[in-house]
């Protein structure tokens, strides 16, 4: 298994830590969306500045760090991460506005801030994983590019 599809694998297992974790605050407390959102995916952030430092690539004299399909991969999975991420993020900016709206509310929560950016990141890395996983299961034709 390349260094790529385990970090892959541990984030789709920490996303569904983060998963668990914020359906057990809906369901244990009184706390609004936002804030459970807020409350149990802020780790998505840490974990992401200790992730290089997990899996490291092996430098083996001789040995081939990533190839060409390695490439192909990591590419075809940010760009599929990158716009699940862009549509999250208009998602949880058009909801609370909508909502306000027919309130008749002027100004939204400044807790709304953070949610857009933790479901934006949320979005971009665990598809981007889930596609680095499927890639490598099914095998990606280089012809394609």
């Amino acid at each position: 298994m390349v260094p790529e599809q385990k970090r892959a694998w541990f984030i789709v297992i920490f996303f569904g830590v983060c998963l668990v974790l914020f359906i057990g605050l809906l369901a244990g407390s009184t706390l609004p969306l936002v804030r459970a959102i807020n409350r149990s995916f802020c780790w998505f952030g840490p974990m992401l500045l200790i992730l290089p430092l997990l899996f490291r690539k092996k430098r083996v004299p001789g040995a081939v760090a990533e190839d060409e399909r390695d490439r192909i991969i990591a590419g075809k999975a940010t760009l599929a991460g990158g716009m699940s991420s862009f549509v999250a993020v208009v998602l949880v900016c058009i909801i609370p506005h909508i909502k306000y709206w027919i309130q008749g509310k002027e100004l939204i929560d400044i807790d709304i801030l953070s949610s857009v950016l933790i479901c934006g990141l949320t979005a971009l890395f665990t598809v981007r994983s889930i596609v680095v996983l499927v890639m490598y299961k099914w095998g990606v034709d280089i012809a394609e590019d």
